[in-house]
Protein backbone atom coordinates (compact mmCIF):
# COMPACT_ATOMS: atom_id res chain seq x y z
CA UNK A 1 0.00 0.00 0.00
CA UNK A 2 1.06 3.26 -1.28
CA UNK A 3 1.67 5.95 1.46
CA UNK A 4 -1.16 9.00 1.24
CA UNK A 5 0.07 12.14 0.02
CA UNK A 6 -1.97 15.36 0.62
CA UNK A 7 -2.83 17.05 -2.94
CA UNK A 8 -1.57 20.50 -1.80
CA UNK A 9 1.75 18.87 -1.42
CA UNK A 10 1.61 16.86 -4.62
CA UNK A 11 0.64 20.17 -6.21
CA UNK A 12 3.74 21.62 -4.92
CA UNK A 13 6.27 19.01 -6.04
CA UNK A 14 5.00 19.32 -9.32
CA UNK A 15 5.10 22.89 -9.36
CA UNK A 16 9.27 22.56 -8.44
CA UNK A 17 9.64 19.43 -10.88
CA UNK A 18 7.82 21.92 -14.05
CA UNK A 19 10.36 25.03 -12.83
CA UNK A 20 13.54 22.63 -12.84
CA UNK A 21 12.55 20.75 -16.35
CA UNK A 22 11.48 24.09 -17.92
CA UNK A 23 15.01 25.87 -16.60
CA UNK A 24 16.78 23.20 -17.77
CA UNK A 25 18.75 24.20 -21.31
CA UNK A 26 16.61 21.26 -23.32
CA UNK A 27 13.66 22.76 -21.14
CA UNK A 28 11.70 23.42 -24.50
CA UNK A 29 11.62 20.31 -26.05
CA UNK A 30 11.03 18.31 -23.01
CA UNK A 31 8.00 20.54 -22.54
CA UNK A 32 6.74 19.71 -25.80
CA UNK A 33 7.51 15.96 -25.06
CA UNK A 34 5.14 16.24 -21.67
CA UNK A 35 2.47 18.27 -24.20
CA UNK A 36 2.44 15.22 -26.67
CA UNK A 37 2.02 12.45 -23.78
CA UNK A 38 -0.95 10.42 -24.45
CA UNK A 39 -0.30 7.77 -22.25
CA UNK A 40 0.86 7.10 -18.40
CA UNK A 41 3.97 4.88 -20.24
CA UNK A 42 4.57 8.09 -22.17
CA UNK A 43 4.31 9.97 -19.06
CA UNK A 44 6.85 7.88 -17.09
CA UNK A 45 9.24 7.80 -20.11
CA UNK A 46 9.58 11.55 -19.98
CA UNK A 47 9.83 11.92 -16.27
CA UNK A 48 12.10 9.08 -15.65
CA UNK A 49 14.49 10.97 -18.09
CA UNK A 50 14.41 14.15 -16.40
CA UNK A 51 16.37 16.00 -13.67
CA UNK A 52 13.06 17.20 -11.32
CA UNK A 53 15.27 18.56 -8.72
CA UNK A 54 13.35 16.86 -6.14
CA UNK A 55 14.93 14.78 -3.24
CA UNK A 56 14.28 10.55 -3.66
CA UNK A 57 11.45 10.43 -1.29
CA UNK A 58 9.68 13.28 -3.35
CA UNK A 59 10.60 11.96 -6.86
CA UNK A 60 9.10 8.80 -5.61
CA UNK A 61 5.88 10.51 -4.42
CA UNK A 62 5.68 12.13 -8.18
CA UNK A 63 6.42 8.91 -9.85
CA UNK A 64 4.03 6.87 -7.97
CA UNK A 65 1.29 9.75 -8.07
CA UNK A 66 2.25 9.66 -12.08
CA UNK A 67 1.55 5.81 -12.28
CA UNK A 68 -1.85 5.95 -10.44
CA UNK A 69 -3.09 9.08 -12.30
CA UNK A 70 -1.09 9.89 -15.07
CA UNK A 71 -3.62 12.53 -16.09
CA UNK A 72 -3.72 14.52 -12.91
CA UNK A 73 0.02 14.69 -12.93
CA UNK A 74 0.70 16.01 -16.38
CA UNK A 75 -1.62 18.91 -16.46
CA UNK A 76 -0.36 20.79 -13.11
CA UNK A 77 3.66 19.58 -14.22
CA UNK A 78 2.80 21.16 -17.43
CA UNK A 79 1.15 24.32 -16.46
CA UNK A 80 3.98 25.05 -14.32
CA UNK A 81 6.71 24.32 -16.94
CA UNK A 82 4.78 26.03 -19.70
CA UNK A 83 4.26 29.01 -17.10
CA UNK A 84 8.40 28.83 -16.73
CA UNK A 85 8.76 28.93 -20.56
CA UNK A 86 6.70 32.19 -20.61
CA UNK A 87 8.53 33.73 -18.02
CA UNK A 88 11.51 32.92 -19.02
CA UNK A 89 11.45 33.63 -22.68
CA UNK A 90 8.98 36.66 -22.37
CA UNK A 91 10.17 39.81 -20.64
CA UNK A 92 7.08 41.41 -20.99
CA UNK A 93 5.36 38.28 -19.67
Amino acid sequence: MRPFVDEKHLAGLLGTAGKAIAGMPEGPRIVDSLRKARSRDDLLFVLQSVDMSLADPARKVVMDAARDDWESVKAPLLRSAEMQLIERYHANA
